[in-house]
């Protein structure tokens, strides 16, 4: 008896430590979620305000990206006042999205002139 309850426990406790590993253990899904809170330097509703968010929606022509939503934020919490939502399938499209000529251009031509403050984040799934 004293042998069985030995094997149930070593049983048991190879359960538990399966378990607590799969819920640490990043999942399949390699998809890329980059996201960009920032503010620009241009009065809301401003002619640059509007050249900017066209040349920016101009980017979800670029092939290796799957999903692109642009959000305007709506607490006053933070000093961040839009939000660039993307998805990629693997790093390897994130970074042809990088290096694609419409991206490149677009950060050289209105980013960098039109962005006064930012935080880019970059994700995959973990659980």
């Amino acid at each position: 008896m004293k042998k069985l309850s030995l094997i149930l426990s070593f049983i048991l406790l190879l359960s538990v430590s399966a378990m607590a590993k799969q819920n640490t253990t990043p999942t399949s899904d390699t998809l890329i979620r980059h996201t960009v809170a920032f503010k620009l330097k241009h009065p809301k509703g401003s002619m640059q305000e509007n050249e900017f968010f066209d040349a920016s929606a101009k980017l979800s022509t670029i092939p290796s990206l799957q999903n692109f939503k642009i959000f305007r934020e709506t607490s006053p919490k933070n000093e961040y006042d839009y939000f660039f939502y993307m998805e990629f399938k693997s790093a390897k499209d994130y970074e042809a999205y990088n290096a694609h000529p419409d991206h490149v251009k677009f950060v050289e031509n209105f980013w960098v002139k039109d962005v006064d403050i930012f935080i880019e984040i970059d994700y995959e799934a973990f659980k």
